[in-house]
């Protein structure tokens, strides 16, 4: 966390947006993998043609989204939910579904004693998140802001240890069938999860709070989730992921390995079923109470698929709350930024608990 004081006008934050991730990217040194297709991560042996096969996928899955992304629809009464001790934390665990191999955790973060008990969020983190970090700003939240309990997730948590300190490639990256089968994998887990806290532990009021990254894995497990989530709060929404991910100063390596095998317009187009803008004829199914920090700056998604998103939302749910401030993806994190930021998140929640 810095400070920004003084120096907030458009130039000076993306100046320091540049930096920002250059320094990350320095520290977490990581050579992007190879481009792939990566058909076998979406369960497909036939692939001759590669670009047809990736092509027809994405039509079977905008032609009924619910069969890839609704957990009801993956028996998911056969997974058991177990609590356990781990990272001197309690942590909910269970089979990660499509991924047999890893293991879906939660970490959990009981209410204070003063605080909604009846309440719950799942906290979705961005791109490479620190693990500890998460662990202080979302106890900074619940014991200052909004005292709730917190179940902290964090993807493919079986290889986090391995990829400690890098790049998290194996989550976003070059492999296009497997940056959309962690994507699924996500939304299913936390779709999961959610339905478990409400009928197993008792939660009247089930939220998720996101960031970067895990703001469309929110957007579209709520959308998806059959009314199990009360609250959605997002920080960064990209309309195009594909766009984010080709054109954002942070994912630069792998646009390159992508642009040595595919066109921009088929990137994105098979990536597309992680951009939120292709799911506007389901934005109805948003929870009601739901709201967007937005930065007008944003170099890490781009000002323009920003601002697309922004009006998208209202045009179609002129309801939800929408905050499009005068920060960057990453300045937003700056201390006098932040704080604000999440006392109006925070309040947004109490307005609707004290209705």
């Amino acid at each position: 966390m810095q400070f920004g004081i003084f120096r907030n006008s458009k130039e000076q934050q993306q100046k320091r947006e540049r930096r920002n991730v250059a320094l990350n990217k320095a520290k977490l040194k990581t050579i992007a993998p190879k481009f792939s297709f990566g058909l076998d991560a979406l369960g497909i042996v036939n692939g001759k043609n590669e670009k047809e096969v990736l092509r027809s996928f994405v039509e079977t899955w905008f032609s009924d989204p619910s069969k890839f992304l609704d957990s009801s629809l993956f028996n998911p009464e056969q997974k058991v939910v177990q609590q356990q001790e781990l990272l001197s934390e309690t942590a909910f665990s269970f089979p990660s579904f499509l991924d047999v191999t890893d293991t879906a955790r939660f970490f959990e973060s009981k209410a204070p004693f003063y605080g909604y008990n009846d309440t719950a969020f799942i906290i979705l983190p961005h791109w490479n998140a620190h693990f500890d970090k998460y662990k202080l700003g979302t106890a900074i939240i619940r014991n200052f802001f909004l005292p709730v309990s917190t179940y902290r997730y964090f993807p493919v948590f079986a290889t986090e240890s391995v990829y400690r300190d890098k790049i998290r490639y194996d989550i976003v990256g070059p492999n296009i069938g497997l940056t959309i089968k962690r994507f699924q994998q996500d939304v299913l887990n936390i779709q999961h999860f959610g339905n478990f806290l409400r009928n197993q532990m008792g939660y009247r009021h089930v939220g998720i709070w996101a960031y970067s990254i895990g703001s469309p894995r929110g957007f579209v497990a709520s959308m998806f989730g059959n009314g199990i989530f009360d609250f959605l709060i997002l920080n960064s929404l990209a309309e195009s992921f594909g766009e984010s991910l080709l054109n954002g100063i942070s994912t630069v390596e792998i646009a390159e390995e992508i642009r040595k095998c595919l066109t921009d317009t088929e990137a994105t187009n098979f990536l597309s079923p992680l951009s939120p803008g292709k799911y506007r004829k389901y934005f109805n199914r948003l929870p009601v109470y739901t709201r967007l920090v937005q930065g007008k700056y944003d170099l890490v998604f781009g000002e323009e698929n920003n601002r697309r998103m922004v009006e998208l939302l209202q045009n179609t749910r002129p309801d939800i709350d929408i905050e499009f401030g005068d920060f960057g993806h990453t300045t937003c994190g700056e201390f006098e930024k932040v704080l604000p930021v999440v006392y109006r998140n925070s309040q947004f929640i109490r307005k609707v608990k004290s209705l």
